[in-house]
């Protein structure tokens, strides 16, 4: 049942890729054409980690394009479970195609980021020590959002397109509630809530005499150290998908 997906993954790959490349040439075009300065100035390092949480906010939209999978073919629920294939193995296949085309796109945004940057005149790509930890991190995010999403979709297809844009309103407004530190248990619970927030997993990076910050306000949801949260990120992510799988199993037609 994967290629099912991959027809509908296709076209929205497609399209999403064909505009990251044209903002990556329309911004190469325009600085080119920019009247130069002095060429003995010096040249300018921009930090890869920089690329690599602004890749991952743009792999969170994408996420979204791609969640609602087990919903997506709501009405034809009898005639896939028809077919002489577990509905694990079918849901699996589906969630499969779609992570894969996420890790791709958030790949494509990275290398297209570093060849834009790198074909304009002073600017040069560098990276350091925690470049591979921000690339974790970046990945697993888009993965939780979208996980979190096949939750609350994969069990109603009817509701499942306006539960995927709630999900962008709703980790905002729980981020911000958080910023404004609430005191007492209603403070305590925002917290928690925030745990289940992929925006609070998306850090500030400090590099280069650079302030970069991606997610809202540098929220820190628990007091774990970086790589304890990205192994959180990742754990949420892959319960949500099992969550989400059992729910679209018992769901009745």
């Amino acid at each position: 049942m994967y290629y099912v997906e991959l027809l509908a993954v296709r076209n929205r790959f497609a399209w999403f890729s064909l505009a990251v490349v044209l903002v990556g040439l329309i911004a190469v075009i325009a600085v080119r054409l920019a009247p130069h300065e002095s060429a003995d100035l010096p040249g300018i390092a921009v930090p890869l980690n920089i690329i690599l949480l602004g890749s991952s906010w743009f792999a969170c939209v994408f996420a979204t394009l791609m969640a609602g999978t087990l919903s997506r073919d709501y009405g034809h629920i009898p005639y896939i479970w028809t077919r002489p294939a577990p509905r694990e193995k079918i849901a699996l296949e589906y969630l499969a195609v779609d992570l894969a085309a996420i890790a791709i796109a958030f790949a494509i945004l990275i290398g297209a980021s570093i060849a834009t940057l790198s074909a304009i005149p002073r600017l040069h790509v560098v990276a350091d020590a925690s470049s591979w930890q921000i690339l974790l991190r970046g990945l697993a995010v888009p993965f939780m959002w979208y996980g979190l999403v096949e939750v609350a979709t994969s069990w109603n297809g009817a509701r499942a397109r306006a539960m995927i844009g709630v999900s962008w309103a709703l980790f905002w407004v729980l981020a911000i509630l958080d910023a404004l530190g609430f005191p007492g248990i209603l403070g305590k619970l925002i917290v928690v809530l925030n745990i289940f927030n992929p925006m609070a997993y998306l850090p500030q990076t400090h590099t280069q005499n650079i302030d970069f910050q991606v997610g809202v306000l540098g929220l820190t949801p628990l007091p774990l150290t970086f790589n304890e949260q990205t192994v959180l990120v990742y754990a949420i992510f892959a319960a949500s998908c099992i969550v989400a799988i059992y729910a679209w199993k018992r769901m009745e037609a």
